[in-house]
């Protein structure tokens, strides 16, 4: 008989503890369905956390694919893929520290290695110069030919300042401007001849 009552105690403890189970993945399991059903994510485990290096890893690149999209976004249909902009930019940004050389030692040639053909056909003649002459803040300058161009209207407008983007106009067409709040301020505009990333100066 003592056998039995201890058989029948145990078999007692035994049915508690899977109720006690059964009751434990019902619990787990309603709040797995509350929390889907509200639209929040189960809490992730500690290993799963992301450490700082991966979140500023992160926060880096996304930083770096919404400068890509203010880039291209105004190509349309044409493309330029993530790579190219970033060579893109590099070379464009190569090209400025030299156009900053250029100007602070006020080096008329090498700065004009760096001009279109177009721009420089166009701000040699005469008549040109003589028209942008009137328009200066400078009152009395006279421009008689590209160096005095050059001295007088390109580096007043341009030295030292900062570039800090690119605009895609076209895959061979780009504007380089510093950002200013919501505000593009554009500094320069290069176009693509051949290989090299050329300065194409404004005209009237």
């Amino acid at each position: 008989m003592k056998h039995l009552h201890s058989i029948r105690m145990l078999l007692c403890v035994i049915t508690a503890a899977a109720a006690l189970v059964t009751l434990q993945a019902c619990k787990t399991t309603n709040e797995a369905a509350a929390q889907k059903e509200s639209g929040m994510q189960p809490a992730k485990s500690a290993n799963t956390m992301k450490t700082p290096e991966q979140i500023a890893m992160e926060a880096e690149q996304k930083e770096k694919d919404d400068e890509y999209a203010r880039s291209v976004g105004n190509l349309g249909s044409e493309k330029v893929s993530f790579d190219d902009f970033q060579r893109d930019k590099a070379d464009i940004l190569t090209v400025i520290a030299d156009l900053d050389k250029s100007m602070k030692t006020l080096n008329y040639s090498l700065w004009r290695t760096y001009l279109t053909p177009a721009s420089i056909s166009y701000w040699s003649n005469k008549l040109n110069l003589q028209i942008i002459a009137t328009k200066l803040p400078k009152k009395g300058v006279s421009l008689k030919n590209l160096s005095d161009y050059f001295l007088n209207v390109f580096i007043p407008s341009r030295i030292d300042r900062k570039v800090t983007e690119i605009r895609y106009i076209s895959p061979t067409e780009v504007k380089a401007v510093e950002v200013q709040g919501e505000k593009d301020i554009i500094y320069y505009e290069f176009e693509k001849v051949g290989e090299k990333w050329l300065v194409k100066l404004p005209t009237m």
